[in-house]
């Protein structure tokens, strides 16, 4: 897997995504875009990238919110870390998260 390969020189995630491609896309919530966050984070774990920083980014504004700084609001900030951390939890427990060992002949 090319991201194991990389895994060495990778300082720290910035978690997002988007619809559309470059140079025309929107940033969207992390489960609406076209990656599988899911797998994304297995992959990371898979990979030993567990004890690295990773940090949502230009999470959409949420009702209410003044969108003086787009992007970074607050309450798009809270959703986006606590999907985050659900992802974390659940590549913490799925069988990616440790290489599964050879089998036995």
């Amino acid at each position: 897997m090319a991201l194991c390969c990389s895994a060495p020189y990778i300082k720290y995630i910035h978690f997002r995504d988007v619809v559309g491609t470059v140079p025309k896309f929107t940033e969207q919530w992390h489960d609406l875009g076209k990656t599988d966050m899911v797998k994304a984070m297995e992959s990371y774990y898979q990979c030993g990238l567990r004890d690295i920083p990773i940090r949502p980014d230009h999470a959409p504004t949420m009702e209410g919110e003044t969108n003086a700084h787009p992007g970074y609001e607050m309450l798009g900030r809270l959703w986006a870390l606590g999907y985050m951390k659900g992802l974390m939890e659940s590549a913490s427990h799925a069988d990616v998260a440790e290489p599964a060992p050879e089998p036995e002949q």
